[in-house]
């Protein structure tokens, strides 16, 4: 990508069309991938059409099995997802987005773990997606196999694309798992810690230090340098 001007929405289109078609991974307990043509497809995550302005990105674990108190309020996102793989457009990207953004706020994480206001920062200014696109048998973590393949097909693609100058996890899992990959395209990466090891004290102080990082880094100009990262100090 030369400039930003070739962040276009007909790429936002393909990145997110070629996630939704993704067969990579067989959908078995041996693979612990739950996929089918209907409710478990790939979900590819979300790029907001103001997301150029902050150049953040949060990244989660992977997409988890809808309960059914939300059947309802899901099914405009569910279509808008199937219209976007099955005739990917420009068009059916936006009709995505507007899904996407009146659904999230009935998410657990986004309610509990995604500090937006407090980074200043409002939804429509973000990327978020997760380190595997597909749900998970019972919501268990993503296996090695399922994690590689997703990493190496999907992930390290969308952050080149992308180009953020900031990557924050939520949870450590994702950053064992995937840490790296921006680390080594440079980009400032870090985690919030939502380990329940952990006492609140010191996740209130892991959260606060993620806070002051994004929006130090948000008001910076220009995106990532290209230079290694060092991991995050704890």
């Amino acid at each position: 990508m030369k400039n930003e001007e070739e962040l276009t929405e007909v790429l936002l289109t393909e990145m997110h069309a070629r996630v939704l078609r993704c067969t990579a991974c067989e959908s078995s307990h041996r693979t612990g991938v739950l996929r089918d043509t209907s409710e478990n497809i790939p979900q590819p995550g979300y790029v907001g059409k103001n997301y150029i302005r902050s150049r953040v990105v949060f990244v989660g674990q992977n997409p988890g099995i809808c309960p059914d108190r939300l059947r309802n309020e899901v099914a405009p996102y569910m279509a808008a997802l199937h219209t976007l793989r099955d005739n990917p457009s420009p068009q059916a990207l936006a009709e995505f987005r507007r899904a996407m953004e009146e659904f999230s706020p009935s998410w657990a994480l986004f309610q509990r773990y995604l500090p937006l206001s407090d980074c200043g920062l409002q939804f429509d200014q973000i990327a978020y997606f997760n380190v595997v696109r597909c749900r998970t048998f019972m919501n268990a973590s993503p296996r090695i196999g399922p994690t590689r393949m997703c990493t190496e097909n999907h992930f390290r693609d969308w952050l080149r694309l992308l180009r953020p100058k900031c990557v924050i996890f939520l949870g450590k899992w994702g950053y064992d798992e995937a840490g790296h990959v921006p680390q080594r395209l440079g980009i400032c990466t870090d985690f919030l810690d939502r380990s329940r090891s952990l006492s609140r004290e010191v996740r209130a102080r892991n959260r606060q230090r993620i806070i002051e990082l994004v929006k130090r880094i948000a008001a910076q100009p220009g995106a990532y340098s290209g230079q290694p990262a060092s991991p995050p100090a704890r």
